[in-house]
């Protein structure tokens, strides 16, 4: 049995078709998806993926060119280097998982309905903001409000995959990763590259808005009902909103901006076919994430010397600046997955 990738073929009624053949995905016009339909499901080795692509584009009348370059992308290995995004990346719930459960989530997605999610968040949040502070005592409750702040990462997550489904394209898998050192959920919305600006912008938003809204009613639930636990969660998810929110973590906050600038990744250096304009967006964005950066490890970095020495402040700065070029050499190149 062949250990190649499985190739997936996904229609599109207005817009390009999606081949997603292992972490490669990519838009094809709808005239050569439809011929690569034949190959849906199955594992084509290089050889037979390029004998195929040649074949689809000879019958769609396109330029055999092209054929031979969706063979390349798609045929690339599928492991090596470790690209921008979570690290240690390791999927929990399989694309048709995602898709079935993002599903009820669909009609939620609608512009004007994620505007009232996140007004009626935040209302919920001042009306309740008073049991904030509670205090969580005991294992019990504590695992409560862990629960139902996972609840809302995963809410979070469908979100994104719910918003993209909406724009016609299926979602990637839900999993596990990284990011600096705390762990995050993360979907695979890669497919969003094929979309409108405009749903673009919908798919980044979507998971922020429906995690705010999920926070306005635990923050509700935990003052009328005197529920604890539920306050507890609504302030962490109410954190987790703002922290995917921050434009310095390759989150929510940085796509937004990339795709509202109309660029595929704000964190990179200008290229020679960048406009005047993008040019001094990615400049700009680099000199402001520069200068976040020193404000974090300047602001840890002096509380470390206030209570531990100026050499533990040092040693810090130190370390952190080694892991920091570290992780930029070790993350160089364009994202393979998009995950939000």
């Amino acid at each position: 049995m062949s250990t190649a990738p499985v190739l997936r073929v996904h229609a599109h009624p207005r817009g390009l078709w999606l081949v997603r053949r292992g972490s490669r995905q990519l838009g094809v016009p709808a005239d050569l998806g439809r011929h690569l339909v034949t190959w849906d499901g199955t594992r084509l080795p290089p050889s037979l993926l390029r004998a195929a692509l040649a074949r689809a584009a000879r019958r769609a009348g396109v330029a055999p060119a092209l054929g031979e370059y969706l063979a390349d992308r798609l045929a690339a290995p599928q492991k090596g280097r470790r690209t921008r995004g979570p690290w240690i990346r390791r999927p929990l719930l399989s694309a048709s998982w995602v898709a079935a459960m993002a599903i009820p989530l669909v009609p939620v997605t609608a512009t004007i309905a994620l505007a009232g999610a996140a007004i009626a968040g935040t209302v919920g949040l001042c009306l309740a903001w008073p049991s904030s502070g509670v205090v969580v005592r005991g294992i019990g409750p504590f695992a409560q409000a862990m629960a139902l702040v996972l609840g809302s990462i995963l809410l979070h997550e469908l979100a994104h995959a719910a918003a993209l489904l909406r724009g016609g394209y299926p979602p990637g898998p839900v999993g596990v990763g990284m990011v600096f050192l705390l762990p995050v959920l993360w979907c695979d919305v890669t497919a969003v590259a094929l979309l409108p600006r405009r749903d673009q912008l919908r798919v980044d938003l979507a998971g922020p808005a429906v995690q705010l809204a999920a926070a306005g009613a635990l923050a509700v639930a935990g003052l009328w009902c005197g529920w604890p636990s539920a306050s507890l969660a609504a302030t962490a998810a109410l954190a987790g909103v703002l922290w995917s929110l921050l434009p310095f973590i390759r989150s929510d906050g940085f796509w937004f901006l990339s795709d509202l600038c109309g660029l595929d990744d704000l964190d990179r250096p200008p290229q020679p076919g960048d406009s005047l304009v993008a040019k001094g967006i990615l400049r700009t964005y680099r000199l402001l994430h520069g200068g976040f950066i020193l404000l974090v490890g300047g602001s840890l970095a002096w509380r470390l010397a206030a209570r531990g020495g100026i050499w533990l402040a040092a040693a810090f700065l130190v370390a952190g600046g080694t892991i920091f070029f570290l992780i930029r050499r070790y993350k160089a190149g364009a994202p393979l997955v998009r995950a939000q």
